[in-house]
């Protein structure tokens, strides 16, 4: 099962990747960032290879149980 990192503010994503078996995982709220980008996923986590890079700032995403190296 894949795991995606999405927004809160668009449930109806998260419903259908619900439906076809994979796990969703809510991005942080950054309010060091403008409102428009505060929930990007994009600006908050990357994997390249086997490690994970995690923004200072999002704790929730600090947290998860990750299979390989987690850069924060």
């Amino acid at each position: 099962m894949s795991s995606f990192v999405i927004s809160n503010k668009y449930p109806c994503f998260a419903d259908e990747l619900s439906k076809m078996g994979h796990n969703i995982i809510f991005s942080d709220t950054v309010k060091a960032f403008p409102q428009p980008e505060q929930t990007h996923a994009d600006m908050q986590i990357l994997t390249i290879n086997n490690t994970v890079f995690v923004l200072q700032e999002c704790e929730k995403l600090k947290t998860l149980p990750y299979k390989e190296n987690l850069i924060i």
